[in-house]
């Protein structure tokens, strides 16, 4: 008997994942130094648009801006300007950018790594481990990534670069929640 509680305890332990954070512990600082904590979007799902901040998609971030202000209510959109790419605009540069075109109502983040390093953008960090997300392993590779957050803050979508944002499977997807 014994040994039966004992190999069951070490089965539990071995599928406990220890390093398992809530996406609602992060923060990060804004393009303009501001703290953005993720616990102030609990109960909304959240979008996380990955970009090159050397040259930024402006229509992705326009439609993602319009999808945003549609479903302003349920959703949340964050974007992380990377510099893994190309060299990147100064942040005051990429922030002028933005602003000038008028594009951009949702949270932006300080100019950061998107690749797995020590500088790594500790959002970028979550979503691309498993053993913090507890759901995908997905190595940061290309610029204009999308991540999608269940209301209960569960990453259960992720899109590389090319999946437009303005078709019928993304509506289907932010209207319904999923079975987590």
């Amino acid at each position: 008997m014994s040994k039966g509680l004992l190999l069951l305890f070490l089965l539990s332990c071995s599928f406990t994942n220890s390093e398992n954070e809530s996406i609602y512990s992060i923060s990060f600082k804004s393009i303009d130094n501001k703290t953005i904590n993720m616990k102030e979007f609990v109960g909304k799902k959240i979008m996380i648009y990955a970009f090159n901040a050397g040259s930024p998609n402006i229509p992705k971030l326009k439609a993602l801006d319009s999808i945003g202000q549609i479903n302003k209510s349920t959703l949340v959109i964050i974007g992380i300007p990377v510099n893994d790419f190309e060299k990147s605009f100064e942040p005051e540069v990429l922030n002028k950018i933005i602003s000038e075109e008028n594009l951009i109502r949702f949270p932006i983040s300080a100019i950061s790594r998107g690749k797995s390093a020590p500088d790594q953008h500790n959002l970028l960090r979550w979503l691309s481990r498993n053993s913090l997300n507890n759901h995908f392993k997905k190595t940061f590779l290309a610029a204009d990534q999308l991540y999608l957050i269940s209301t209960q803050g569960n990453l259960y979508g992720v899109f590389d670069k090319g999946f437009s944002v303005n078709n019928p499977f993304m509506n289907s997807i932010l209207k319904n929640e999923p079975i987590n």
